[in-house]
């Protein structure tokens, strides 16, 4: 009887060190008790913790341990929350020209593992609307419920390429970004549909300047109707390099050059236009330049600088550039970390499809009137990030912005307008 007692508590007791450290405490508690009821004795609970931690070793050494289902060695989660009080100043904000709103965010991702080629995910955002550019929920009608929206919806194929040939990857439906970007042209919430496939090269001039080539190749749909002859669509080709330059400063430098082709766009009506275009003609080509430096001079305090030319090619050369700079991690996150950065940015009215630019940076319509985001703009993006502990940052930003041509004759046509966030961002 009391053998088989003991191989009961042998059982549990591994049962216990498989599950980890706060199993394997209570299998100590539970030892202890035997002793003190007597069913065991000191010498006995011993040799149980013992064989205990033999079995355990022998059932993961064998794999037959399992810690938790399978499923969810094989699924990724991820998501981040945020809440923002934001201020803007403008003329059409009313008799104060002024407007105070506090608002949220939030996105939960999900990505399983299919095989060792194939994954797909999803991932869902919170949204006052469907815009593209926006997962803001504005915090209003008498605590209401607020929306939720399919963000992401994509297929994802890493294919097996012989050693020393680099990586391809293929994604298809509704997916991050894989281009080379700023917010000159893209919005950071945008996730664009189509399908899009992106090669990374081995490692090149190792003893020298490690460099890395890559290229995306990509064809966007932008809408779909039975009454179209030919639904719009925006196909990428984007060629670039990633190299170290200075090692002692841990600087490298990323460069890329794309081209855009946006067809069958002339006489239809794009549903999240800000109506600061006057046409619908456009041909970017797109040179990205982002220097990271670790290191100043013999101080451990990283720096950059980042440039980004785009000009429509379809109209008259039309152009919009952004000139950018940053003191600190570029991307806070640990206890500490903390980044200021300042970005001056200019748009003309055709430069680039007036869905993408960033939304915060507003645009101007011909008669002066504040956008959220678009062309015909010019001003400064300034900012500061803080971690106030890991994955929990404050940030802050500001921006100023005036519109570059008025030739209507309107209520706003001489406004500027000025927007404040204050951030704190959580990421789980």
């Amino acid at each position: 009887m009391k053998r088989t007692a003991l191989m009961l508590v042998i059982a549990f007791a591994a049962g216990c060190l498989l599950c980890g450290s706060a199993r394997a405490s209570e299998m100590d508690v539970l030892l202890a008790k035997l002793v003190e009821k007597g069913i065991l004795t000191p010498n006995e609970a011993q040799i149980v913790g013992a064989e205990a931690k033999q079995v355990a070793a022998k059932e993961l050494a064998k794999g037959e341990a399992v810690t938790a289902p399978s499923w969810t060695q094989k699924v990724k989660m991820k998501g981040d929350v945020r809440f923002r009080t934001q201020t803007d100043w403008g003329k059409d904000l009313g008799r104060a020209n002024q407007r105070l709103r506090q608002r949220v965010r939030a996105r939960i991702g999900v990505e399983g593992k299919v095989n060792d080629q194939i994954s797909g995910g999803v991932q869902i955002a919170t949204g006052s609307d469907a815009s593209p550019t926006s997962t803001n929920q504005t915090l209003q009608d008498d605590f209401s419920k607020k929306a939720v929206w399919f963000d992401k919806i994509y297929v994802d194929w890493k294919p097996k390429l012989t050693a020393g040939m680099g990586d391809v990857n293929v994604t298809g439906g509704k997916f991050t970004n894989p281009l080379t970007t700023t917010e000159l042209m893209w919005d950071s919430d945008i996730n664009p549909e189509g399908l899009a496939i992106s090669y990374s090269s081995p490692l090149f001039f190792e003893d020298s300047y490690p460099t890395t080539f890559y290229s995306n190749g990509a064809y966007f749909w932008l809408d779909e109707s039975a009454g179209y002859e030919a639904d719009p669509m925006c196909w990428v080709l984007q060629g670039g390099f990633k190299t170290l330059i200075n090692e002692d400063w841990g600087s490298t430098l990323d460069g890329s050059v794309a081209y855009y082709d946006f067809a069958n766009m002339v006489g239809k009506t794009m549903d999240w236009s800000q109506w600061t275009n006057d046409g619908r003609k456009f041909n970017n080509i797109d040179l990205i330049l982002k220097l990271d430096n670790k290191k100043f001079l013999d101080h451990d305090l990283p720096w950059g600088l980042y440039f980004d030319y785009n000009v429509n090619t379809a109209v008259n050369y039309q152009k919009a550039y952004m000139l950018g700079s940053y003191l600190g991690k570029k991307s806070p996150k640990d206890t500490g970390d903390w980044k200021v950065f300042f970005e001056w940015r200019y748009l003309d009215i055709d430069s680039i499809f007036d869905v993408l630019p960033d939304s915060d940076f507003s645009g101007f319509d011909r008669m002066g009137n504040p956008k959220g985001g678009g062309t015909n703009t010019k001003g400064i993006n300034i900012g500061l990030q803080y971690a106030l502990l890991k994955d929990t940052v404050l940030a802050l930003k500001y921006n100023y912005t005036t519109p570059l041509e008025v030739t209507k004759s309107g209520r706003y046509e001489d406004s500027a307008r000025q927007l404040f966030q204050a951030d704190v961002n959580v990421k789980f």
